[in-house]
């Protein structure tokens, strides 16, 4: 968001005469541009929000794929409150920026403040008709797995732009576009994606002298861990996918079903995420990748650092929730959620196995052989942040002192 750009706020009622106390919701109002950088300003207004909010962009003048993004991160947080946001669009262009990033189909989009109000007061759940034509071009509705595909890419937007907004202020690099590129190197050469290269920017100390050599001078580097169910030269190599492939086939397949996934923290907020998974259908990896299903075995491997069986047809944790309703119909009956721990118990992921029928707890020889492929995965996970993610942010550090 650039200087120029005005934000005003304001209380509104969904109706002549609602009261506000139950009815109310947060009115946002943005003028001017929103760039890559800007978008830390309107991250940091957004994070003020916890219930309903319409967010008027209809005077925006420019609307980066950044800002895009964020405003579905958010979306996705206020969802998880109980809250709300629906963003008023307004004019032709606005509109179109939104239709060019198929944003539309997974924000709710309105005309006007007065619809979005409308919309909280009768409880819609989405917004326009997506059919309904824009400058003349009908948007046609995405297939399932385009919209999660969209939908898990721009989640990662304000991550990068965050990342690159620091880059700037610490290498005194002026241009949005070099700043990508360094992050885009990085990721590139150590074969890692780009919102985790952003992250760990985001995360890791500040190198102590910008101008000095190295981000973190007289580090160690370590061979990789042994990983015997991973072909050496994947595991040396630091390939963190294929590895993480390799864990959830290898679990999947021990533990006597074709479908498994593995999720990991996201360093933003600390929810599981999907990362990799085997045999999931579309519409299962769509739910697996939500907090609803999140929250449920693997999340109790995750604070407990322990294995979990949960029996989806009665378990507490699904009481109230479609995600009951969404694995029975997928066929699953029964999940076992390990923690991959690696030293210090710090939980570096969790691999859920998915059963079509209630499976009692494993021999003990079958479950120590999965204990051990779990920490030796936790092991690794942790050297590959340890060594291939500094080296990725050395990269970064040597990239960017030469901008």
């Amino acid at each position: 968001m650039s200087d120029a750009v005005d934000v005003s706020s304001s209380s509104a009622t969904p109706a002549a005469g609602g009261d506000r106390r139950s009815n109310g919701c947060a009115l946002l109002r943005l003028t001017g541009e929103i760039d890559l950088t800007g978008c830390q300003k309107l991250d940091a207004v957004l994070r003020e929000s916890a219930g309903r909010l319409v967010l008027d962009v209809s005077e925006v003048d420019v609307f980066s794929g950044a800002a895009i993004g964020l405003l579905i991160a958010h979306a996705e947080r206020l969802a998880r409150l109980g809250g709300r946001l629906l963003v008023v669009a307004g004019t032709d262009a606005v509109r179109r920026n939104l239709w060019l990033a198929h944003a539309g189909d997974v924000l709710d989009v309105y005309d006007s403040v007065a619809d979005a109000l409308r919309a909280i007061e009768a409880g819609a759940p989405t917004g326009p008709n997506p059919d309904r034509v824009d400058d003349g071009v009908r948007r046609l509705p995405l297939h399932r797995g385009e919209t999660f595909r969209l939908r898990r890419q721009l989640r990662t937007l304000p991550t990068v732009a965050r990342a690159i907004g620091v880059l700037q202020e610490r290498y005194s690099i002026g241009d949005d576009t070099a700043a990508f590129d360094v992050l885009r190197t990085s990721s590139q050469r150590y074969n890692l994606r780009l919102n985790r290269v952003a992250a760990a920017v985001l995360a890791a100390p500040a190198p102590r002298r910008p101008s000095g050599e190295s981000w973190f001078p007289g580090r160690r580097h370590l061979p990789a861990p042994e990983l015997p169910f991973v072909p050496d030269e994947v595991a040396r190599a630091g390939n963190r996918s294929a590895v993480l492939d390799a864990v959830v086939a290898e679990m999947a397949r021990r533990s006597g079903t074709g479908l498994a996934d593995l999720q990991v923290p996201d360093v933003r907020d600390g929810q599981l995420r999907l990362e990799r998974h085997r045999g999931l259908s579309q519409e299962l990896v769509e739910l697996v990748d939500t907090a609803d299903y999140a929250g449920t075995a693997p999340a109790q491997a995750l604070h407990r650092r322990e294995r979990v069986a949960v029996d989806v047809t009665d378990d507490p944790a699904f009481d109230g929730s479609l995600v009951r309703a969404m694995l029975l119909a997928g066929g699953i009956r029964m999940l076992r959620s390990l923690p991959l721990l690696g030293p210090a118990d710090r939980v570096a992921g969790v691999v859920t196995t998915h059963h079509a029928e209630r499976v009692e707890s494993p021999d003990p020889s079958l479950s120590d052989v999965l204990a051990r492929m779990a920490a030796q995965t936790g092991a690794w996970l942790d050297w590959h942040q340890r060594t291939v993610v500094l080296d990725a942010l050395e990269e970064v550090h040597r990239s960017a002192r030469q901008r």
